[in-house]
């Protein structure tokens, strides 16, 4: 985690362990934060009717880290799971993909030399989500889009201190954790490794969110759908014998119009969700999507 060739606030580059957590595929949307405002009757964010920025599929942005941790309250209540804001450690194990050492989401390459859209070119809002390829992780816009709220309190030199389980930043301070990159920003695509912060009042139209979710009730789901399910509806998804590698390997989270579902293994568990919080769950060799099996968080070698 951290990075020994980017800002002093990245450094040291450091190893830590976090537990096995889900995060969301895309920022929460103006379509899903529509619905939490229609339910809780709170006012709606600055920028809310701007017409660069609300678009149903853009992100929901001029949120402030209240405003986000009500809806995962909000959320958590109504899905009956426990959502929230994903610390910075888990954010960045989810940027990474995967990609050890990587500077970016998809490696090393220059997003300047890539064909990335980091923004709407027509309107000069941010894109809708999902507008670019995802990462290894099935994970869309951890570079590019809007600054993303972390539960942490920022403290610059954090890292110096951090515990290597489980970071969960300092216990207090007077600004919140962010990251991700910002459509209006000269330099549109953030560094894995890059870290910033806002006092948690503050309402900027590059600020959004995603969620997250610990996954210690996961084998209790499990068990309770078992008992729903044929005999081997995994079969069903890949009907053809001659399967890949990937195929064979690979249970999806998918997104249908009762929820998000999850297959692992022979198991189904719908959970009454938004599509922003879909993934993919590969084996638990591979840690895909932020779900960590107490594994080592690589370290960025920037």
């Amino acid at each position: 985690m951290g990075s020994e060739r980017g800002q002093e606030n990245e450094r040291p580059c450091h190893r830590v362990w976090i537990d096995r957590f889900g995060i969301g595929k895309y920022p929460v949307t103006n379509r899903e934060y529509a619905e939490f405002l229609a339910a809780t009757h709170k006012p709606a964010p600055p920028f809310w009717r701007d017409p660069i920025l609300s678009d149903p599929e853009q992100p929901a942005v001029g949120v402030s880290w209240d405003e986000a941790v009500a809806y995962c309250a909000w959320l958590s209540e109504k899905s009956g799971r426990a959502f929230r804001l994903p610390t910075e450690a888990e954010w960045e194990r989810a940027a990474r993909g995967g990609r050890e050492g990587a500077d970016y989401p998809w490696g090393d390459e220059p997003p300047w030399e890539k064909p990335l859209a980091g923004c709407n070119h027509e309107t000069g809002g941010p894109s809708r989500v999902g507008a670019n390829a995802p990462n290894d992780f099935n994970l869309y816009d951890m570079s590019e889009g809007v600054h993303e709220w972390c539960s942490d309190y920022y403290d610059y030199n954090y890292y110096r201190y951090s515990p290597e389980r489980n970071p969960r930043g300092p216990d207090s301070g007077q600004r919140r954790s962010s990251r991700g990159g910002s459509w209006r920003h000269r330099i549109q695509f953030s560094r894995c490794a890059a870290r910033s912060s806002l006092p948690p009042s503050f309402q900027y139209a590059d600020y959004g969110f995603r969620l997250a979710l610990p996954l210690e009730d996961r084998v209790q789901d499990v068990q309770s759908a078992k008992k729903q399910l044929p005999t081997n509806p995994f079969r069903r998804q890949f009907p053809d014998k001659k399967r890949t590698e990937s195929q064979r390997r690979t249970r999806c989270l998918s997104v249908s119009n009762t929820g998000v579902v999850l297959r692992f293994d022979r198991v189904t568990s719908v959970i009454n969700t938004p599509p922003s919080l879909a993934f993919t769950c590969v084996n638990m060799n591979h840690v895909p999507s932020g779900i960590s099996a107490n594994e080592k968080l690589p370290c960025a070698s920037h």
